[in-house]
């Protein structure tokens, strides 16, 4: 260095290089600057120093006692465990290994329910193992693969049996599985997708997956994490490699001993970043693979309506599913939209066999040759619905404009949501979004052989996020089709010693009550298959009535409840129905209706042990003295001027008692005409029971005045006038007594 290089240092710290510089001397106003300099230079670092100190501190604010136990967790891990970044290498037999075991943490309270549901629906269709883990003494009463974890209860929160969850999969299935999941009772996991995400890793690398969090903001100070530090949500999942587990599983007791939180999921991701070393996966697209339901939050369930999202296509796993038939609707939706995707593929090599057959000039067989017999104008003349968001125009319908069936509704719900996920395919690199669809108009249709048909102009929400961002509305037309697959065969055995008993409350009405009878006998009679449960609220006008009938009659078909108090068809059907066994089969009838031998037999066939219900349509009568001029009309005579199929009739349905008791049964708090019918229906549909509903010929409803008490409320009271003006005579009838009133009126004048 000489002396004519310039250094910003104090002058005292530079080393003379000769005898020569030594013996000079600065100058004395050089000095001077020199030390200003200095001392500016020092002023100005502590200035920065102290604004530098008041910037990061938020950072660090914690108690003396976390920060102090923080950092002699850290020292005491560097002391304990010393690793390095390379990969673990895979043992010979790797390839030989299972895909995934997944460990399912629940509670004694859930086996049978929750956990029971996890059983008989995702848990079958992983490509590995699912164990069900729980507090110490927990059992089962069905055949679930299940573990008692010693020494630990279900007591909230469950830090102790995460971890040795954990331990257990380890020890288990270190040698067995390349990967390794913990997910709680509340989780559908879908497993092809799981499949399809594990195959694209490494499963050599120690990989910590999940959906990332930090902490809730009011609970921040609370988890003694740092700002770079995060934690794999234990909601939706957490995802392990075996190298994972290597590394974390021998330091279980020292993390037990050492908790921080009360939260089990974020302790697990503190040892397995201090053993481990490394975070939880910081990706955006682990929200949408482990998905978690923000919107249904508070609520008991998650996706209670509406199965129709696009997380259903997208997600690996869906929380939280607290229900467990809402656990069974989803594992349905999932299998339908496999079978969808399955038939698309079917539809695509039939398509590609079609242009091969072309090619070849192959002869056309089955429904190809049938689809191309018929004529153009088949085709053609076939009219579509003109549809908007909301509502529906039919050149059919009685009510020329009105809102969607539910089952259309769903429909176009699933084809909207089709078309957003194949128009954003290519998102990324278009640098834009579409979302938010809205039908402007379209037409629908359902052609016999080619499926759904669907034309639509729909309105999407255009969200640019590649230069200036912006917002934006457009319009697309879009076409598409459901096609059918092609017909299976499934043979059904229709065979059933079921017995039914039918349910018939009562009270006045003894000559209809004597008609019912004559034909109760003669479709029962001789014949191990019906029993009639008679539910009476006045006993003593009918003993001569019932006892008229021959007596193996009285002593093998017919019982009797006797109910005292105000005639209510709720109570009365609900008590016949508690006097039979779970396994028996119920229908509820009333004592104007027709039922022959046919219809038995349907409802027999037609309901279904914690499977089916039946409601059957029932044909009702109109006015016989309007019809056929008489005070009964032949039940046979079913044409649109003696009655019609009352659809919004549902008094008369079979079960099995086990399905009416799931289903809630009726409301004993209805008083009054009609309304019980209707609350039944609307509970079964909601349970895992299906329901059967189709006009049954065999079962008629013959006519009799209806009178609507001044006491029933405002909708009862509606429901019965609605009920009688539909039942007088058909709209022509009406319309002829009309007229003929008028014409002679107009003679008379």
């Amino acid at each position: 260095m000489t002396n004519t290089e310039k250094h910003w240092i104090y002058p005292s710290l530079i080393e003379p290089l000769s005898t020569e510089v030594r013996r000079r001397r600065p100058e004395r106003h050089v000095m001077e600057r020199n030390k200003s300099y200095a001392l500016t230079g020092l002023a100005g670092g502590i200035l920065c120093g102290f604004i530098l100190c008041l910037w990061i501190k938020p950072f660090f604010l914690c108690t003396v006692e976390d920060c102090c136990l923080t950092q002699r967790l850290r020292a005491e891990m560097k002391n304990e465990i010393s690793w390095d970044n390379k990969l673990h290498s895979p043992s010979i037999n790797a390839v030989n290994k299972k895909q995934v075991l997944i460990g399912v943490m629940t509670a004694a309270k859930f086996i049978d329910n929750r956990a029971l549901a996890v059983w008989q629906t995702w848990a079958k269709n992983i490509n590995g193992d699912v164990i069900f883990f729980s507090g110490e003494e927990s059992v089962s009463s069905h055949d679930i693969p299940l573990v008692a974890l010693p020494g630990v209860t279900d007591v909230y929160p469950p830090q102790k049996k995460s971890f040795m969850m954990m331990k257990y999969l380890h020890d288990y299935g270190i040698d067995k599985y390349r990967y390794f999941m913990r997910v709680d009772d509340d989780v559908y996991v879908n497993g092809d997708k799981l499949d399809a995400f594990l195959n694209s890793l490494n499963y050599s690398q120690a990989l910590y997956i999940g959906q990332a969090g930090t902490g809730k903001k009011e609970e921040v100070a609370e988890l003694s994490l740092s700002p770079d530090e995060n934690f794999c949500m234990g909601g939706p999942g957490v995802l392990v490699t075996g190298e994972t587990l290597r590394r974390v599983i021998p330091h279980i007791s020292y993390c037990l001993q050492h908790l921080l939180s009360t939260h089990e999921d974020i302790e697990l991701g503190r040892c397995i970043r201090m053993f481990a070393g490394i975070p939880c996966t910081w990706n955006y697209e682990m929200q949408v693979l482990f998905y978690h339901s923000y919107t249904h939050a508070t609520n008991s369930h998650v996706f209670p309506h509406d199965l129709t999202g696009s997380e259903m296509d997208r997600a690996i796993t869906l929380h939280p599913i607290k229900v467990p038939s809402v656990m069974y609707h989803v594992h349905n939706e999932i299998l339908i939209r496999k079978k969808a995707k399955l038939e698309l593929q079917k539809i695509e090599l039939k398509r590609e066999i079609m242009e091969m057959d072309t090619l070849l000039d192959s002869p056309k067989e089955g429904l190809d040759k049938v689809q191309a017999s018929m004529e153009q104008s088949d085709f053609d003349f076939l009219p579509w619905v003109f549809i908007t968001s909301k509502s529906q125009i039919a050149h059919n319908m009685f009510n020329v404009k009105r809102n969607h069936e539910r089952s259309w509704k769903q429909i176009l719900d699933r084809a909207l949501d089709l078309a957003v996920n194949q128009l954003n395919e290519n998102a990324m690199s278009d640098g834009r979004l579409l979302d938010q669809p809205e039908i402007v108009y379209g037409y629908r249709r359902f052609h016999p052989l080619s499926g759904i048909q669907l034309k639509l102009n729909v309105k999407f929400r255009c969200l640019k996020f590649r230069g200036k961002s912006s917002k934006s509305y457009i319009s697309k037309y879009i076409e598409l089709g459901a096609h059918l697959s092609a017909p299976e065969v499934r043979e059904v055995d229709l065979k059933s010693n079921a017995i039914v008993h039918l349910i018939l409350p009562l009270s006045g009405k003894l000559k209809e009550f004597k008609r019912f009878l004559s034909q109760f006998e003669e479709v029962c009679k001789g014949k191990d298959s019906c029993v009639l449960l008679l539910v009476l609220y006045k006993s003593a006008s009918y003993l001569e009535t019932i006892t008229s009938v021959s007596q193996s009659l009285l002593k093998h078909k017919i019982r009797i409840l006797r109910v005292h108090g105000t005639f209510n068809r709720a109570v009365a059907l609900h008590n016949g129905v508690m006097a039979v066994n779970d396994t028996e089969l119920v229908m509820f009838v009333d004592v104007d209706i027709h039922l022959n031998v046919d219809a038995l037999f349907r409802v027999k066939t037609n309901t279904r042990l914690r499977s089916q219900a039946y409601f059957p349509i029932v044909f009702n009568q109109y006015d016989s003295k309007l019809t056929c001029g008489a005070n009964s009309c032949p039940v046979d005579n079913q044409t649109p001027e003696d009655g019609n199929f009352r659809f919004f009739g549902f008094g008369i349905a079979s079960m099995y008692k086990a399905d009416y008791v799931s289903s809630g049964g009726f409301d004993l708090n209805i008083r009054g005409w009609g309304k019980e019918d209707v609350d039944l229906y609307s509970k079964v549909l909601k349970t895992n029971t299906t329901v059967f509903r189709a006009a049954d010929p065999g079962i008629v409803h013959i006519y009799h005045p209806k009178i609507c008490d001044s006491t029933l409320n405002v909708e009862q009271t509606v429901m019965c006038v609605n009920s009688k003006a539909a039942s007088f005579a058909s709209q022509h009838k009406l319309a002829q007594l009309y007229f003929n009133s008028r014409h002679k009126s107009n003679l008379t004048l």
